[in-house]
C-alpha cells in the first residue's frame, strides 16, 4: 500500500473488476517507485518466479529505474490502481508493459504481473487490452511473451487472448500475440446529425408540414362564398 494522492488523478482509462472494484489503469511514470515496490510487495516467492523467472527477494534500484523509465514509445507500461470513492488511488494491483524488439520492429515483449489478491478478476487481460491500445498508437502490431509451462495462470490468459505458441525451451513457452485490426464504423451506422440523406428527409418532412398548416389555416379564414349566408369573415375581429 502506498499514499493516496492529495488530488484524484484524471488521466488514464478508468474500468471495473469482475468483482466491481473500481481501477485506473494509467502509465507509469518516474513518481511511481513507491507504487512498484508495493507491487512486487505483492507477489508471493512462487509468483515472483514467475514474473523474473527464477529467485527475486527485492527489487535494486536498478530494477526500479527500469520499471519507472518507459518512453511510451519503444517502452509502454501501465500500472492498474484501486480507487476510493473519492477517485484518489489507494492501492497498486499490478502492472504491464512492452518493449519494443527492435529499432522499427512491430514486435515487442510482453511481460505482466498482478498481485496475488487482485488475481482472478480479470486484471490481467485489462491490462493487456489497454496495452493494445497504446502499442498500436506507437506502429506496433504484436506482442512476443514467455511463460513458464508451470505458469497456468499467464498460459491460460494467453490461450483467451488468442496467442499462438511458436517455440518450448526448457519449460519455457513463447507466445505470440498479434493485435486484431479495429473494426471501422459501417456507412449506414452515421447519426441522423451526420447523414446528409437524413438531413434531406428532415427538411423536406418538416417543409411539408409547414405548407400544410398554411393551407389549413388559409381555409379556415376564408370568405363565405355568394348564397351562403351573410357577406361576414368567418372569423370576427374584437
Amino acid at each position: 500500500m502506498f499514499d493516496t494522492l492529495t488530488a484524484p488523478v484524471t488521466s488514464g482509462h478508468a474500468i471495473r473488476l469482475k468483482d466491481g472494484t473500481p481501477c485506473r489503469l494509467r502509465p507509469i511514470g518516474r513518481d511511481d517507485r513507491e507504487a512498484m515496490l508495493a507491487c512486487f510487495a505483492g507477489l508471493s516467492p512462487e509468483s515472483r518466479w514467475q514474473r523474473f523467472f527464477g529467485a527475486k527477494p527485492a527489487l535494486t534500484e536498478s530494477d526500479l529505474a527500469f520499471l519507472t523509465s518507459a518512453d511510451g514509445h519503444d517502452h509502454i507500461a501501465l500500472g492498474a490502481f484501486r480507487l476510493n470513492a473519492w477517485g484518489e488511488e489507494i492501492e497498486v494491483l499490478g502492472a504491464a508493459r512492452c518493449i519494443r524488439l527492435g529499432p522499427g520492429s512491430d514486435t515487442s515483449e510482453l511481460a505482466m504481473a498482478v498481485i496475488d489478491a487482485a488475481r482472478g478478476r480479470g486484471l490481467g487481460k485489462a491490462l493487456v487490452k489497454q496495452l493494445v491500445v497504446l502499442a498500436r498508437r506507437e506502429g506496433l502490431r504484436r506482442f512476443r511473451y514467455e511463460v513458464l509451462t508451470a505458469n497456468k495462470d499467464m498460459r491460460a490468459l494467453a490461450v483467451s487472448l488468442g496467442g499462438r505458441v511458436h517455440g518450448l525451451d526448457d519449460g519455457t513457452l513463447t507466445y505470440d500475440y498479434d493485435f486484431a485490426e479495429p473494426q471501422a464504423e459501417p456507412a449506414d451506422s452515421l447519426p441522423p446529425w451526420l447523414d446528409p440523406f437524413a438531413i434531406t428527409r428532415l427538411a423536406i418532412d418538416a417543409w411539408s408540414a409547414s405548407l400544410h398548416r398554411l393551407l389549413n389555416a388559409a381555409h379556415w379564414m376564408t370568405w363565405p362564398m355568394a348564397g351562403d349566408g351573410p357577406s361576414q369573415p368567418a372569423i370576427r375581429a374584437r
